[in-house]
Formats: structure tokens, C-alpha cells, sequence
């Protein structure tokens, strides 16, 4: 396996991530600690090498902070749903995680597709921050699990399309 690849934003606030039409990343953006107001869009991000540790999109607090007012639009992130032998669990993992005191998040107007395991929205069932989370007009389509999980706080998923979600749709605990 290689390593997983990815951009760390940490700490840092008004950054915009851009793609330009027709371009394509195969690494993943990490926002963590204080970091806010940060743009994700018109990215292609695919295959992303790294197995459990390759989250496409990951956003996170930790001692340093937390993570507010982050928008993830028109974007198309996808791996593969292959089983691949001896990764268990968490193969393809992390398509957009939210967790540990992340707040404010938007996520509009992408395609998520070909992925296991979508959107976990609260590290674990311990992690009880209170987040806002809002999913709206995203294609969700060939998919196993998490569109979305949510763990604590609040999501507002509207007006989005569901289509061959293979283990489960929303998952709220």
C-alpha cells in the first residue's frame, strides 16, 4: 500500500481550495485546530492511495482548536467500492469526515460516488461535541455506508439524491 497523501490546513483561516476545470488530485485535505473559513471547491479528488489513513476530505479538532465554518461545493470525490483483500473495515474510509468539536460545516452540491464509507460525523459515540452539519443538493450515488453518520449535534440533510446506497442511507445514533 502507499502512503496516504494529503494537505494539512492547521491552524490557519480564509483559504479557498480551488480546482480548475478539468483538473483531478489524487490526495486528501486534512483541516484541523482553529482553523475557519475555509473553501473546498470544483476538486476532483480520486483514488487516494493510503487505505485507512486516506480520508479525502478530514476535519478535526485537537488541543490547538477547532475547525468552524467550513464549505465543501461542487466538488466530485470518488474511490472504488472493490473489496480489497486483508484491509478489513476500513478500506476506503473517509470520504468527508467531520469529528472531535468540528462546527459549521456545509456540504453542497457535490457527487460523492464509488466509496464504502461516506461521511462520519463524531470521531465515536464518546465524541458528544455538539456540531451543525448541513448536507444539501449532493449526488449520492454507488455507495456502501454513512450518507451521512451522524454522532451528536445537529445535521440538516435536504434535497439531496440517493441512489444505490448499498448498506445505509442516513445513519443517525
Amino acid at each position: 500500500t502507499k502512503p496516504a497523501q494529503k494537505l494539512e490546513i492547521k491552524k490557519s483561516s480564509n483559504i479557498t481550495i480551488q480546482g480548475e476545470d478539468g483538473s483531478a488530485a489524487n490526495f486528501g485535505i486534512h483541516i484541523a485546530s482553529s482553523s475557519s473559513n475555509i473553501v473546498i471547491r470544483n476538486m476532483t479528488i480520486g483514488l487516494t492511495p493510503g487505505g485507512s489513513d486516506s480520508d479525502i476530505i478530514s476535519i478535526e479538532g485537537s488541543s490547538g482548536g477547532f475547525p468552524t465554518d467550513i464549505w465543501i461545493d461542487h466538488n466530485e470525490f470518488f474511490t472504488t467500492l472493490v473489496e480489497c483483500p486483508n484491509t478489513g473495515d476500513t478500506a476506503f474510509d473517509g470520504m468527508i469526515d467531520i469529528k472531535k468539536g468540528a462546527d459549521r460545516i456545509t456540504v453542497s452540491y457535490n457527487y460523492l460516488h464509488d466509496h464504502h464509507k461516506v461521511s462520519l460525523n463524531g470521531f465515536s459515540d464518546s465524541d458528544s461535541a455538539v456540531r451543525h452539519v448541513t448536507f444539501h443538493h449532493n449526488v449520492f450515488e454507488k455507495l456502501g455506508s454513512r450518507t451521512p453518520l451522524q454522532r451528536h449535534g445537529f445535521s440538516h440533510v435536504a434535497s439531496n439524491y440517493f441512489k444505490d446506497v448499498r448498506v445505509s442511507g442516513i445513519n443517525v445514533r
